[in-house]
């Protein structure tokens, strides 16, 4: 083994072979470690994200995850988790658990009950968290995977007596995360605006927040109102818009003749607006043709489509599509008797998920 490798060990297991000396001096020591090999792993990360520039952003992902697979701190995992559980110091093991969550292994191989433990012995307010700010949200995911209820508890304690801004805003990165992956848009909506503001944009899970989760950064978003328009319908009448459907729950689907997942969906439609309409709910169909001809004669030959329709003559750059931040078809958007903006996710507007949304705010509606 060479001498660089030896010195690794010895660096790795320094905290663990604690010689007699005062508490804060054990604590350095841990501390010490934990950034040694944490500084060790960012650096092969932005070696990595250096080589990787102008390569696509999954290209760039693997790379990275390359990069943090190629340090093996299984063993070193192993020996802080018998550490903690040999310390009879609390300030001591405290950093001892902050150092197994903060260690680079995969979160699998880890106990996440030492998770749980982590945010029961590091107090809510405690400056140790301060010491590196984003393992709160390490420790946060950790115990989610044990007791998700507790994670929870302390998320909210830690956010509400932590005095350090950081720590505050790695709490809302992970209500974001979380929420996020669970297709809860409307909560991610929230922790996100929150990261926009002034106390936490510029923050690092503010800029975080800010680069990742960009599909946040709109109008056309979960409780916002939506926006204005006003459009002459292809069969003639008043203009529809904002005021005139206000009081029903409503679906604006932007759609085109030429988009095949647009006519996937028409059963799917039809069979919704044949359910629910009774019910107080319509929808206004965009069509995005070259042509409002396009729209009328896909109507007579294929699908009747019998609802509201206008045609958003301006196509992408322009009209009901700019407004709305349509980029792509379908583009399916679920608004309140209010005037909010209930719903715009695909996981929750198309398909069978259609109808469990519209039944959740509906009921049953009419049998089919």
């Amino acid at each position: 083994m060479g001498k660089s490798a030896i010195f690794l060990c010895l660096c790795l297991l320094a905290p663990l072979t604690f010689a007699q000396s005062d508490t804060s001096e054990r604590v350095a020591e841990v501390l010490r470690a934990l950034d040694e090999r944490s500084e060790r792993v960012e650096e092969a990360r932005r070696e990595v994200m250096a080589a990787t520039e102008g390569l696509s952003p999954s290209s760039r992902q693997r790379a990275l995850d390359d990069a943090t697979a190629s340090f093996d701190f299984t063993d070193e995992q192993a020996d802080l988790a018998a550490a903690i559980e040999a310390e009879t110091d609390a300030t001591v093991r405290q950093a001892l658990l902050l150092s197994y969550v903060a260690i680079e292994t995969d979160p699998h191989t880890k106990d996440a009950a030492l998770g749980v433990r982590t945010l029961e012995e590091i107090g809510p307010a405690d400056e140790l968290w301060s010491h590196r700010p984003m393992l709160v949200k390490r420790a946060l995911a950790l115990a989610t995977e044990a007791d998700s209820t507790s994670a929870a508890t302390a998320a909210r304690a830690i956010f509400e007596q932590h005095a350090d801004v950081e720590v505050q805003g790695y709490v809302l990165l992970y209500g974001l995360e979380t929420s996020h992956a669970a297709r809860k848009e409307g909560r991610a909506q929230r922790y996100f605006d929150m990261l926009q503001t002034d106390r936490f944009f510029e923050t690092e899970p503010g800029l975080v927040a800010d680069g990742v989760f960009r599909r946040y950064a709109t109008r056309v978003r979960v409780g916002a109102p939506v926006p204005e328009f006003a459009m002459p319908p292809l069969d003639g009448g008043d203009l529809v818009s904002r005021e005139s459907l206000q009081g029903k729950v409503y679906l604006i689907d932007f759609w085109a003749e030429w988009c095949l997942p647009c006519i996937h969906e028409m059963p799917t439609l039809h069979a919704a607006y044949e359910r629910f309409a009774g019910s107080g709910f319509e929808i206004l169909s965009v069509s995005m043709d070259d042509s409002p001809e396009v729209a009328r004669r896909f109507r007579a030959e294929r699908f009747p489509m019998p609802w509201l329709h206008v045609w958003n003559g301006d196509g992408f750059g322009g009209g009901m599509s700019q407004a709305f931040e349509v980029r792509a078809l379908p583009k399916p958007v679920l608004i309140g008797p209010d005037g909010t903006i209930i719903a715009t996710s695909s996981a929750d507007l198309r398909g069978v998920n259609l109808e469990r949304t519209l039944t959740n705010l509906l009921g049953e509606g009419e049998a089919p």
